[in-house]
C-alpha cells in the first residue's frame, strides 16, 4: 500500500482532518530522518549510522530495554515522537543509557506472565492451556488463539530456518510495508550493551528459547562514546593495536568485525 492509497484509507476510516494530521506527521518524520542521515554522513563518513542497516547479534545478549517512560529522552528533535525510532538512526549524548529494565520485568504484569508462559511453552514443552498467560488471555490478548498460533509458528520457523530479516520473509509474514522499520530496534550504550528500544519483544524471547545463535536487529540509537569507539576501530589499520576491551574487539557493531565477517561469506 503506497502513501496515496494509505491516505485515502485514512480519509475513509478516520475522516479528512485525521488523515491530514497523519500525513503531516509522516512527511515531517521522513524529512527529519533524511536530514539526520545527511548530517551523520557528513560527520562520520563511512562509519555513519544508516536507518536500514542491520547487524546480527546473539539474542541472549539482549536482556534489558529502555523503560517506556524514559524513551522520550531518546528523542532530541522538536515535535518528534517515540515513533521516530522506527525510521531513523542517530548518535546521542547524555545519561539515557544508565536507566534500563529487564525484558521480563516482574513489575509489568503482561511481561511477567509472558516470560513465565514462554518458559513453560518453549522451555518445557507444556501446552498453552497450562500457562498463566492462558488464564488471563481474554484480558491481555486481543485475539488469544491467533497470538498463540503466531508465536508457535515463529518458534518452529526459527528452529528450522534460523532468523531471517523481514525483507526476506514472504509478504504474508511481514509485519510492515517498509520491512526494516519493523525489525527489532535496539540502542547501544557507551559500554556496548544492547538495549531493546522498540519492536520485537516477543521475537527476542522466542529466539532465545529457539536456541539460535544470531538474529537481525536495527540500531536506532548509539551513545556518542560508543560511536567514537566505532570510529577508532574503523581507522585502526589491519594488524594494528587491538582495542583495550575484549568486549569491543568482538562486538557485532564493530566495523572491523563486520568487514571480516563479510570476507568469510
Amino acid at each position: 500500500m503506497g502513501p496515496i492509497t494509505r491516505f485515502r484509507e485514512l480519509v475513509r476510516s478516520h475522516g479528512g482532518a485525521s488523515a491530514v494530521r497523519h500525513a503531516g506527521r509522516y512527511t515531517y518524520r521522513r524529512l527529519l530522518s533524511a536530514t539526520i542521515q545527511v548530517s551523520n554522513r557528513l560527520r562520520y563518513g563511512p562509519v555513519a549510522p544508516h536507518p536500514a542497516e542491520l547487524i546480527r547479534v546473539d539474542p541472549d545478549q539482549i536482556t534489558h530495554e529502555i523503560p517506556y517512560d524514559q524513551k522520550s529522552k531518546l528523542i532530541p528533535y522538536p515535535f518528534a515522537t517515540v515513533g521516530l525510532l522506527r525510521y531513523t538512526s542517530y548518535i546521542l549524548h547524555g545519561d539515557w543509557d544508565r536507566t534500563r529494565q529487564p525484558l521480563s520485568d516482574p513489575n509489568i504484569e503482561y511481561r511477567k506472565l509472558l516470560h513465565e508462559s514462554f518458559d513453560l511453552r518453549y522451555g518445557r514443552g507444556m501446552s498453552w492451556e497450562t500457562t498463566p498467560l492462558y488464564e488471563r488471555r481474554d484480558d491481555l490478548l486481543e485475539d488469544p488463539q491467533s497470538a498463540f498460533d503466531r508465536w508457535d509458528a515463529l518458534y518452529e520457523r526459527l528452529q528450522q530456518e534460523g532468523y531471517r530479516p523481514q525483507a526476506e520473509l514472504p509478504s504474508k509474514d511481514r509485519l510492515a510495508i517498509s520491512p526494516w522499520s519493523d525489525e527489532v530496534a535496539i540502542a547501544i550504550t557507551r559500554d556496548g550493551d544492547l538495549l531493546r528500544v522498540t519492536q520485537g519483544n516477543h521475537r527476542i524471547r522466542i529466539a532465545q528459547h529457539a536456541g539460535i545463535d544470531e538474529m537481525c536487529v536495527r540500531v536506532a540509537v548509539r551513545h556518542e562514546e560508543w560511536q567514537q569507539k566505532r570510529v577508532r576501530a574503523y581507522k585502526r589499520p589491519e594488524g594494528g593495536d587491538a582495542p583495550q576491551s575484549g568486549k569491543t574487539d568482538t562486538h557485532p557493531d564493530l566495523p572491523g568485525r563486520k568487514r571480516r565477517r563479510d570476507e568469510k561469506q
